[in-house]
């Protein structure tokens, strides 16, 4: 059983909430600090969990360690004061205080959670067996600013620091039609924001092709091309030459189970060969909450054992690679 304690009452702890309340026998909340009266009322009726009006409180509780989903602006200063006073931290992105000689940074984890989703897992263990070549090309549309360099540096398998080449703001009119909410009853056009950034790795090249409205539009989805000496993956789509010359073309496919006790993912496979089989099968969560899951999971296995699964100091050079100046 892993317990953590929550900081934080916003959109994305409720991702966490939602977890622990579909995974009981894996993780239990010690509580949640929120400033907001309205925000504490539903999560203690939705979630039935104890929710504290001070930090202070919530750290009298016992735990593991703490998530901590505070502002964007606040919540590398939040992660690091805690880790000084020597609690583990499960922070969430981005990190934009740089790393010091200071132990304390050591007991941070960031939820970087892309790179732990089972199709970017499978893609991972593609290139890894040598079947499209040596990977040197890799055009991105997943996840905005540092959620693409970690994507970008997990891909190629190289973590030390790309030259930018390009970078420019171009404006996309679309329809806005969905938002944190939902879809929304209104649909109106506007102007938003496309960036396009060219990254050079030594010899390997990442662009970065990315509109916001990404995250909810279902007229602007993600997409991955990875191309090899041998072949390509483009989204799900696999073509390459094989050891005779023979050109094979197959699809990445995710595959669920389940009747009548509903529908799960399962696993995910590559002609007959299963790359990735889904923990938490008896939970209806999706791709996205399996891979924060999994940031739990690994959160504590970082406390047993010390194998990191993304540092801070990683999470921090992905901000700083990606928004350095040409």
């Amino acid at each position: 059983m892993i317990t953590f304690a929550i900081i934080g009452g916003g959109w994305r702890s409720e991702f966490y909430l939602r977890i622990a309340k579909a995974l009981p026998e894996e993780f239990t909340v010690a509580g949640v600090f929120v400033r907001r009266e309205e925000q504490r009322s539903r999560i203690q009726e939705k979630y039935n969990v104890k929710t504290f009006t001070s930090l202070d409180a919530l750290l009298q509780e016992s735990f593991d360690f703490i998530v901590n989903c505070t502002s964007y602006s606040q919540v590398s200063d939040i992660s690091v004061d805690l880790a000084d006073k020597g609690y583990f931290v499960l922070s969430e992105t981005p990190a934009l205080k740089e790393p010091s000689g200071d132990h304390a940074y050591e007991k941070i984890q960031v939820a970087e959670q892309y790179h732990q989703k089972g199709t970017y897992q499978a893609i991972r263990k593609i290139l890894d067996s040598g079947l499209i070549g040596d990977v040197n090309y890799i055009n991105i549309s997943i996840g905005h600013d540092y959620h693409a360099m970690s994507m970008i540096r997990f891909l190629f398998n190289d973590y030390k620091e790309p030259a930018k080449l390009f970078d420019i703001n171009t404006k996309d009119p679309m329809t806005i039609s969905h938002g944190r909410g939902g879809e929304m009853a209104e649909k109106p056009v506007s102007n938003t924001s496309n960036r396009i950034i060219v990254f050079d790795f030594g010899g390997k090249t990442a662009v970065y092709d990315y509109n916001g409205e990404q995250y909810f539009s279902p007229i602007r989805r993600d997409r991955l091309l990875i191309r090899g000496t041998k072949g390509e993956i483009n989204n799900s789509a696999i073509r390459y030459f094989d050891d005779n010359g023979k050109l094979i073309e197959g699809e990445i496919v995710l595959k669920t189970a389940g009747l009548l006790e509903g529908y799960y993912n399962d696993r995910i496979v590559f002609f007959d060969k299963v790359l990735y089989n889904f923990p938490f099968k008896h939970a209806r969560l999706s791709e996205e909450e399996i891979a924060i899951a999994n940031c739990l999971m690994g959160m504590k296995n970082y406390i047993d054992t010390g194998e990191e699964f993304y540092s801070y100091k990683k999470a921090y050079e992905d901000y700083m690679f990606f928004n350095k100046q040409i």
